[in-house]
């Protein structure tokens, strides 16, 4: 949960999130499957937003933009209310019952966030 305040009425806010997972859009929910593991997420809150939307990560967006192929970017906006507060809420259900990742999983992922932050800093 995001809890924004002090926006200007009407001023959009974009969440986003990075994935290496298959993607189903269901308006306000997406599915995330991958090594026969899936992922419900939903976008609730009262407020004013779009439903989710998918983009490449393979394909920069920007020229200073690093590819990232087999990544998707899952994103919503949404409008500010004229008090300027926004609660954004992501509800994440694990559908299927799987153990806990080993630490070689771990490691990559620790690896790959790394990654992440050293290429992002300036």
């Amino acid at each position: 949960m995001d809890n924004i305040s002090g926006l200007e009425p009407g001023a959009k806010v974009r969440w986003a999130m990075a994935t290496e997972a298959d993607v189903e859009v269901r308006g306000k929910v997406a599915v995330l499957s991958r090594d026969g593991r899936t992922l419900q997420m939903e976008i609730s809150g009262v407020v004013d937003l779009d439903d989710w939307s998918v983009s490449d990560l393979g394909v920069p967006a920007a020229e200073l933009d690093k590819p990232n192929p087999g990544s998707i970017m899952l994103t919503f906006t949404a409008v500010a209310p004229s008090d300027g507060k926004l609660d954004l809420r992501v509800r994440l259900t694990p559908e299927t019952a799987d153990p806990v990742p080993d630490d070689t999983w771990w490691a990559g992922f620790e690896s790959r966030m790394l990654d992440t932050i050293v290429v992002a800093a300036p």
